[in-house]
C-alpha cells in the first residue's frame, strides 16, 4: 500500500498542575483530545482476516469520528496491514505489548524470549506516523497492587510475593522499556493500563496505584459493579482508556449460530455459550429493568439491550469530552467483536454496526452539542474540536410526544479551539412548564451560519417511564445505483427508529436514532457492489413497538 506521509512530531503530556498531572497526547503541538475504542482480533481464526476485512473495520473507526485505537494486550501484534490502514485513515495506536491480566516469569530464557519479540515488533512498526505509545501490559499491575493480588501472596509467601513484584518490575520497568528506548526512543512508553504514574528509573515501590487525578484509567463499577450510568459523569480522569457495557449482536446475526426458535431465549444453552461473561446476562437484564419496560418478544430483547449500551455509553462519552482539558480521552471497551457473541463490542464479528457505533458516531462529531440533568437542572455544553473559535447558535427547545414546543430558548456564543464551554444551566421545573417530566423530552441543535453541525436530545425520566404513543412513520424510498435513500417522517416521538433488512452488508447513513414528530430525515443506505436494494426488503422498528402491550 502506497501511503505518503508528512512529517509529524507526536507526545505523550504528562504535565503536573493543580489537580494532579496531565495526560494527553500532543500531535504537532496541538492537544488532541483521545476519541475511539479498544480493538481486538478481527476473527478467532487469524489467519482468516482479509485485507478487506481490514480496511472496513478502520474505516469503520474512521467514519464514527474516532482519532485512536487502543490495540490492547490480551490480543495480537497486528498485522503490517492494519498499521498501514491506520496511517492512511488518521488513526492513532496505543500499542499494548502482548502481556494482559496475569503475572509472569522472570527466569533468563523467558526475559530473553520477551526481548526478543519486543525488538521484531518495535523495529517492525516504529516508522507508521499512527503509533503513538507503546504500552507494557494490561491490567497486570492493577492485578497486582489494586486487585488484592499482593495483599494474598504476602500473607501465604513473603518472599515469593517480593519475586514476583520483582520480576514484573524487571519485564515491565526496565526490559520492556529500555528495548523501546533503543529502538523507538521518540515514542512514548507507559509501563501498565490503569496507571497513576511511572516515571523511568523511580523506585519500583513509588509506583502509583489508580487515581483519577493523573494517569489512565479502566472504569468497571459501571457494568460490574453493577452502578447506575449516572457515575460515568461523575468519575472523570484523566484518561480513560477501558470502559464499557455488554449488548447482544442484532436477530440476523444471532441466527447464524442459533437458528431454530427453541433457541431463541437468552438463557438457552447455544445463546449462553455465545455468552462469556458468567453474570453478562443477568447485568444486561437489570440495567434494562432500569431503563426499558422489558420486551416479550427475544429478537426486540436483542434490539433493546443494544439501546441499552449505546446510552449507557453515551452518557460516558459525552461526559469525558464536556470535561475537557481536565480528561483528554475516551477509548470505550470495545470495538470489535472476533465472533457473533454477546459482547461489549459496538460493532459485531459480520460487521454490522450495533447501536453503540452510531451513537459514537455522534459522540464523537468534531462539534457537540451536550445535554445533562444533574441535581434536578438541566447544564449544556458545546465541545469542539476545531482548532479555530466559531460562532455557535445554539436552539433549545421542551417539546411534548406529539412536537407542541412548551419553552423555546436560543443562545449564541463564542467556542474557543479545541474546548468544552458551559452554555446554560436551568432548573428543571421551568422548563417543564405545567407539563409532567413524562410527556416532554428537551431537543437540542447546534448551528453555524444555520448550517446544523450537532443534534441532541435529553430526557427527564427514563425511558420506560416515557408517555411514548404508537407513531405513524411515513416513509418512502429513492433506490439509485449505492442503494437508495429512505425518506422518514412521524406525527409523534418515534424513540429510536432502527432500519434493518434481511440483505447483508449494508450500511446506514444513520440508526437507532430518535424521529422527532414533524421532522423530515433522509437516510442513505450503501449496498454492497452488485446488490440491488428493494424497498420491500426494508424493516422498520421503533421502541414502542416492542413494548409488552403491542
Amino acid at each position: 500500500m502506497a501511503v505518503l506521509h508528512g512529517i509529524r512530531t507526536l507526545k505523550l503530556i504528562q504535565k503536573p498542575d493543580e489537580k494532579g498531572k496531565s495526560f494527553y497526547f500532543e500531535l504537532n503541538g496541538v492537544p488532541v483530545f483521545a476519541k475511539g475504542a479498544n480493538y481486538i482480533p478481527a476473527d478467532i481464526f487469524l489467519t482468516r482476516v482479509t485485507p478487506d476485512d481490514y480496511e472496513r473495520i478502520v474505516i469503520d473507526a474512521a467514519s464514527a469520528n474516532m482519532n485512536m485505537l487502543r490495540v490492547w494486550g490480551g490480543g495480537i501484534y497486528e498485522n503490517d496491514i492494519f498499521y498501514d490502514l491506520c496511517d492512511k485513515y488518521g488513526i492513532l495506536i496505543w500499542q499494548d505489548f502482548m502481556f494482559a491480566c496475569s503475572l509472569y516469569p522472570g527466569d533468563s530464557a523467558f526475559m530473553e524470549n520477551v526481548r526478543l519479540e519486543a525488538i521484531d515488533n518495535v523495529k517492525r512498526l516504529r516508522n507508521h506516523p499512527c503509533m503513538a505509545l507503546w504500552c507494557g501490559n494490561n491490567e497486570c499491575q492493577a492485578a497486582w497492587k489494586d486487585w488484592g493480588y499482593e495483599k494474598k501472596f504476602k500473607e501465604k509467601d513473603p518472599k515469593l510475593a517480593e519475586k514476583v513484584w520483582n520480576d514484573y518490575c524487571k519485564l515491565f520497568h526496565r526490559l520492556l522499556y529500555g528495548v523501546v528506548q533503543e529502538y523507538q526512543p521518540d515514542i512514548a512508553y507507559w509501563a501498565s493500563s490503569p496507571m497513576a504514574s511511572w516515571t523511568p528509573g523511580m523506585n519500583d515501590d513509588k509506583v502509583a496505584r489508580k487515581t483519577d487525578n493523573s494517569g489512565d484509567r479502566h472504569y468497571w463499577d459501571v457494568w460490574h459493579g453493577r452502578q447506575p450510568f449516572s457515575k460515568y459523569a461523575e468519575l472523570i480522569p484523566r484518561f480513560m482508556s477501558e470502559y464499557g457495557l455488554q449488548s447482544f449482536p442484532g436477530f440476523r446475526t444471532v441466527r447464524t449460530f442459533a437458528p431454530s426458535p427453541s433457541d431463541w431465549s437468552i438463557e438457552s444453552e447455544i445463546m449462553m455459550h455465545h455468552q462469556k461473561n458468567g453474570r453478562g446476562n443477568m447485568l444486561i437484564r437489570q440495567y434494562m429493568q432500569d431503563w426499558y419496560q422489558i420486551p416479550p418478544r427475544f429478537e426486540h430483547f436483542l434490539y433493546v439491550s443494544q439501546l441499552l449500551q449505546a446510552e449507557g455509553i453515551k452518557v460516558g462519552m459525552e461526559a469525558l469530552r464536556r470535561n475537557m482539558p481536565y480528561c483528554m480521552g475516551s477509548l470505550y471497551w470495545q470495538l470489535n467483536d472476533c465472533w457473533p457473541v454477546a459482547s461489549w463490542s459496538g460493532i459485531d464479528s459480520y460487521h454490522n454496526w450495533k447501536a453503540l457505533h452510531y451513537y459514537a458516531a455522534k459522540a464523537y462529531d468534531p462539534e457537540l452539542v451536550s445535554p445533562y440533568i444533574v441535581n434536578d437542572s438541566l447544564q449544556v455544553h458545546v465541545v469542539s474540536d476545531r482548532l479555530t473559535a466559531f460562532t455557535a447558535e445554539i436552539e433549545l427547545q421542551v417539546l411534548d410526544m406529539k412536537g407542541s414546543i412548551i419553552l423555546l430558548k436560543n443562545y449564541s456564543k463564542e467556542i474557543s479551539p479545541n474546548s468544552s464551554i458551559q452554555i446554560c444551566h436551568l432548573p428543571v421545573s421551568g422548563l417543564l412548564n405545567g407539563k409532567s417530566k413524562q410527556e416532554v423530552f428537551v431537543l437540542l441543535r447546534l448551528k453555524e451560519n444555520q448550517k446544523l453541525l450537532s443534534e441532541n436530545s435529553c430526557y427527564f425520566v427514563p425511558f420506560k417511564d416515557l408517555k411514548l404513543q404508537k407513531p405513524l412513520i411515513t416513509h418512502s424510498f429513492v433506490q439509485n445505483e449505492d442503494g437508495g435513500i429512505i425518506k422518514l417522517t412521524s406525527n409523534v416521538l418515534a424513540k429510536n427508529v432502527f432500519l434493518d433488512s434481511e440483505t447483508e452488508g449494508l450500511r446506514y447513513s444513520d440508526n437507532f436514532f430518535d424521529l422527532f414528530p414533524g421532522q423530515a430525515i433522509e437516510i442513505r443506505i450503501t449496498a454492497p457492489k452488485g446488490t440491488s436494494l428493494k424497498e420491500n426488503q426494508l424493516s422498520i422498528l421503533s421502541l414502542f413497538d416492542t413494548y409488552p402491550a403491542n
